[in-house]
């Protein structure tokens, strides 16, 4: 019931959303084990390396590979990013938040690269979250 904010977690900008990104970078699924979203397996990978190991790695690389910039939040979950030309892109982290994970893969537009834009990002905008 409380409300934290997500401190200290990296966000990678994208023009394409965390699935494909994830899938360009040739990561499988281990559908197998009822998993069935590259958001899942990111935060079962991030949470439980020893189950997935090197996973986490390979879907971060994936992200800083193809990122357009990179954001770490503060411990007030606050954090910026510099220029954006107008245009979609996504928000895509993950942080060990309730009992497995939360991963976001956000859409957002910029509509003007001389204004400031706010993005502000909660459980409700999650991809996937456990």
């Amino acid at each position: 019931g409380e409300v934290r904010p997500a401190g200290d977690v990296e966000f990678f900008v994208l023009r394409e959303n965390l699935e494909t990104v994830v899938k360009k970078a040739g990561v499988n699924l281990p559908v197998e084990q009822g998993i069935s979203s590259a958001a899942e397996l990111w935060a079962r990978s991030v949470q439980d390396e020893d189950r997935y190991p090197g996973v986490a790695a390979q879907i971060r690389n994936a992200l800083a590979g193809s990122s357009l910039a990179r954001i770490k939040t503060d411990a007030s979950g606050s954090g910026s990013v510099g220029l954006l030309l107008p245009g979609t892109y996504y928000l895509a982290g993950t942080a060990p938040l309730g009992t497995v994970g939360v991963v976001w893969s956000k859409p957002f537009e910029i509509l003007s690269s001389t204004k400031t834009n706010n993005l502000k990002l909660d459980l409700l905008d999650a991809f996937w979250a456990q």
